[in-house]
């Protein structure tokens, strides 16, 4: 779906308003014209989707750690949503935490590789629970604007939140089976999803 499906698919969920463009001058476009990338954002934000994880061998900088030469600073991947997990050439995991554009370890080996959500745009690579579940969260955000119901805002909230777990669980089902066993733990360890 491109991004004027989704955004009608949004509008569908409380209303019957459709757009053709999001640069239409109606209320309901530049609505969603506002919100559509810093929901896309969001919503990548959320969970590991395949489509957006994407694994790179770090650059470490020249910078020092005051206090702590110890510590090695590595550069944050360009277009990086969201860190998932960091790791050396065994495919070990390495400590590490995020300080703002640079991500700072202890790990001794120079040459260590992320595992990270990349700031996706291209929606052909979405999959059909990720347009529906980007769509409820546009329509969660541009609901109480539209029609001035915190009711339907609330309505939108809850069906985002159940859309998201329905496509998470979708989403993990891809890979070989120990592959799929390891990244379910792990996902399930960061968000406490419960296993079925």
């Amino acid at each position: 779906m491109d991004p004027v499906a989704i955004c009608n698919l949004g509008l569908s969920f409380f209303g019957d308003v459709t757009i053709m463009s999001l640069n239409d001058e109606s209320q309901a476009a530049q609505y969603c014209k506002t919100n559509y990338d810093p929901s896309r954002r969001a919503v990548l934000a959320e969970r590991e989707w395949t489509f957006a994880v994407k694994r790179i061998l770090l650059n470490m900088t020249t910078e020092t750690a005051p206090l702590n030469a110890s510590l090695r600073y590595y550069t944050i991947p360009d277009k990086c949503i969201r860190l998932i997990n960091v790791f050396d050439v065994n495919e070990t995991d390495v400590n590490y935490r995020r300080e703002g554009n640079r991500i700072v370890t202890d790990h001794y080996n120079e040459e260590i590789a992320a595992t990270y959500t990349y700031d996706e745009t291209n929606n052909n690579l979405f999959s059909a629970l990720f347009d529906q579940l980007l769509a409820a969260h546009i329509a969660k955000n541009i609901a109480v604007p539209l029609t001035g119901d915190i009711d339907t805002m609330v309505a939108m909230a809850q069906l985002y939140q159940d859309n998201l777990d329905r496509a998470t669980a979708s989403d993990a089902l891809q890979g070989s089976r120990e592959m799929l066993a390891k990244s379910r733990m792990e996902e399930t360890r960061r968000h406490h999803i419960p296993i079925v």
